[in-house]
């Protein structure tokens, strides 16, 4: 998978991977490498096993049993905890605020995690932990995705999409015009405009309602272009549920 870099590291100290369970393959975000003190070769070649191992000992077989449970319990979505990963190239542990989502299927699990290792004191390790957590919500309560010009196709890049919206990725692809069957008709201009935004190569943040789960929900979507040698090839995006009516 590929997504716009700068997508995610607007979140310093983030550390985001997914894991395809039926493939066995992982996607990482990119500070991913430099946080965990790992090269783009070692992450590449890393397995299920080789990431436990970086957890501490002391943490592993809860974190592991954890796990476990919230992929066979299917009334669980989520779990948080905080736990040390150890970084090979500062030969230390880091101390990481994880919150892991697993996807409707169970086929697909996602760990967001953030490294809150260097705070100073304790008044401002409390506060920075709030404001990560809070983060930390918005992306598992959000949709990351990218859209491919050519063929409008949709690629969701973290699972929860089903869960969220109450529409799965094959509808979507199954037409190119679907997601006008999602939107409010009053807001599809404004998809339309961003999309023109975006082909323009330039960044765009917008709000709409769509139709979901026999209610209407308001969306904010940030959209950022994906470029290839001929221009803009595609977007990524993240859009997420607002608390507004």
């Amino acid at each position: 998978m590929k997504v716009s870099r700068s997508l995610f590291e607007r979140i310093p100290g983030l550390i985001l991977i997914e894991l395809d369970l039926e493939a066995d393959t992982f996607y990482h975000s990119p500070q991913t490498g430099q946080l965990l003190g790992l090269t783009k070769r070692q992450l590449a070649e890393m397995k299920r096993e080789d990431f436990r191992k970086l957890i501490h000992e002391d943490d592993r077989g809860t974190f592991a049993a954890a796990i476990e449970t919230l992929l066979q319990d299917t009334e669980q979505f989520e779990y948080e905890t905080q736990l040390r990963a150890f970084n090979p190239k500062v030969e230390q542990y880091l101390e990481l605020i994880v919150k892991v989502g697993v996807s409707k299927d169970r086929k697909a699990v996602t760990w967001a995690m953030f490294d809150v290792t260097n705070f100073v004191t304790a008044e401002e390790e409390l506060t920075r932990e709030r404001s990560k957590v809070r983060q930390l919500c918005e992306i598992v309560d959000s949709v990351i995705f990218e859209r491919y010009f050519e063929s409008k196709q949709f690629k969701f890049l973290t699972p929860g999409f089903s869960l969220i919206f109450g529409y799965t990725e094959d509808q979507f692809n199954a037409h190119p015009d679907y997601w006008q069957k999602v939107v409010v008709p009053d807001d599809i201009p404004k998809v339309k405009q961003a999309r023109e935004v975006t082909l323009n190569g330039k960044p765009s943040t917008f709000s709409y309602r769509i139709f979901a789960k026999g209610n209407i929900k308001w969306i904010e979507e940030n959209r950022e272009p994906i470029f290839s040698e001929g221009g803009t090839s595609s977007d990524s995006g993240r859009s997420s549920k607002t608390s507004r009516s």
